[in-house]
C-alpha cells in the first residue's frame, strides 16, 4: 500500500508509482548481483541504472562509476569483492590510500579530484544503505579533506607590481591617484569595487588605517 511504501520504504526520493515500476525493474537485484563477475561491479551497475532512472546527467554517471571504481581498486587490494564487508576502519583506509594515489601523469590527485570521488562513494554507499544492502551507515566516514584556504591563483609577484607601478611615470595628481590606488589593491587585498566606493572620511592617514563599509561577507 502507498501507507506501508511510505513508512517502510528505504527509496523514499520516489513517488509511489514511480517506485513500483522500479521495483518490478529491479525486484532480483540481489539475485541478479551474484551471478554477475563481482558482486561490486553489480552493485555499481545497479546503483548507475538508479542514478539514469533519476535523470542524472551523463557526465555526473561517468563521475559516479570513475570515483567508485577507485574506491574498488582499494577493495581488491585487500581482496575484498563484496562492499557488504567493508567497515568503518577500511573506509578510512580508503581516505589514507585516496591522499596518496596518483593520476596517469604519476602526480598525486588533486584535491577537487579527491573530492569528486568522495562524493560519488558516499551517494554509492547513501544508495545501498537506503535500498537495504547494507545493514549499517557507514556513509557518514567518509569526510572530505580540507581545501587551503587563500587565493585561487598565485597573483602578481613583487617584481610584476613595481613593473606596473613603474608604468606611472607622472607627478600630477591624477597619476599620483592611480599609484596610490594600485598600492592600496596590492598591499590591502581590498576589492575592487569596494575600492572604487572607498569615502575619504573612511581613510585614516595619521595611523594607516581604512573602514570599507560593506566587504564581502557584511561586516565592517
Amino acid at each position: 500500500t502507498e501507507e506501508g511504501y511510505v513508512c517502510e520504504n528505504p527509496l523514499r526520493d520516489f513517488s509511489y508509482e514511480a517506485h513500483k515500476k522500479w521495483v518490478e525493474a529491479n525486484r532480483s537485484l540481489k539475485e541478479r548481483v551474484e551471478a554477475e563477475e563481482t558482486k561490486n561491479e553489480g552493485y555499481l551497475k545497479e546503483f548507475l541504472a538508479y542514478a539514469k532512472y533519476k535523470g542524472l546527467c551523463k557526465a555526473t554517471i561517468h563521475k559516479y562509476k570513475v570515483g567508485c571504481e577507485h574506491l574498488f581498486q582499494y577493495l581488491e587490494s585487500l581482496g575484498l569483492e563484496d562492499i557488504r564487508k567493508t567497515s568503518k576502519e577500511i573506509l578510512k583506509g580508503y581516505l589514507n590510500y585516496l591522499g596518496q594515489s596518483k593520476n596517469r601523469e604519476g602526480e598525486a590527485l588533486s584535491l577537487n579530484t579527491q573530492i569528486c570521488h568522495l562524493i560519488s562513494i558516499k551517494k554509492f554507499y547513501k544508495y545501498l544503505e537506503k535500498y537495504g544492502i547494507l545493514e549499517k551507515v557507514l556513509s557518514n566516514i567518509l569526510e572530505y579533506p580540507k581545501c587551503p584556504r587563500g587565493l585561487s591563483t598565485a597573483g602578481m609577484s613583487h617584481q610584476e607590481v613595481m613593473k606596473l607601478l613603474n608604468l606611472i611615470a607622472d607627478k600630477d595628481e591624477k597619476a599620483i591617484r592611480d599609484r596610490a590606488l594600485i598600492e592600496l589593491l596590492y598591499s590591502s587585498g581590498v576589492r575592487a569595487n569596494e575600492l572604487s566606493k572607498l569615502k575619504f572620511a573612511n581613510v585614516d592617514i595619521k595611523s594607516g588605517m581604512l573602514k570599507v563599509d560593506v566587504p564581502k561577507g557584511g561586516k565592517d
